[in-house]
């Protein structure tokens, strides 16, 4: 019987590393939907400028100076004219840059009434906005995505977090 006692494993040792196991389990499904956040959410709304234009990302804040008339210039001093497809995806870009659709909307209106800069141009057709973009090189446009098709001269930029 000695023989048999030596060869058998002290009561608990299998447990720990079950329990082990089970611990890392639990951590990488506690972490996993975390990570799930460090990807980029997918947009309702893109952003659409000319092929002249330098920039090939465009961060957030900046979009939201941009349409919100506190950036008024590109760094070439060209004037910018920011224009928008009217849609849904408005609300969807005003809630990517921390306001409501409302308060986008109002801030058009005092940029308007103060005469200081235009306030975004809108459009109600995707054909007259990407024409306009193909004329006015400094232009760029929020429109809904996936944009199906740009015309050559244009082009969509990824926006930053």
């Amino acid at each position: 019987m000695e023989s048999m006692q030596g060869t058998m494993k002290p009561k608990g040792e299998g447990l720990g590393r079950f329990a082990g196991i089970m611990l890392v389990m639990t951590l990488v499904l506690l972490f996993l939907p975390s990570v799930a956040f460090l990807q980029a959410p997918a947009r309702a709304y893109c952003v659409v400028v000319h092929v002249e234009n330098p920039i090939r990302t465009i961060p957030r804040k900046k979009l939201k100076r941009i349409f919100t008339g506190k950036i008024r210039y590109w760094p070439d001093h060209r004037k910018i004219l920011p224009i928008y497809l009217e849609g849904e995806h408005i609300t969807d870009f005003a809630e990517d840059v921390g306001l409501s659709r409302s308060d986008l909307q109002q801030r058009w209106v005092r940029l308007s009434l103060q005469g200081v800069t235009e306030p975004p141009r809108r459009f109600e057709r995707t054909e007259d906005a990407l024409l306009f973009l193909v004329a006015h090189p400094a232009a760029i446009g929020i429109f809904p995505a996936p944009l199906p098709e740009t015309p050559q001269a244009l082009k969509q930029i990824p926006v930053e977090p």
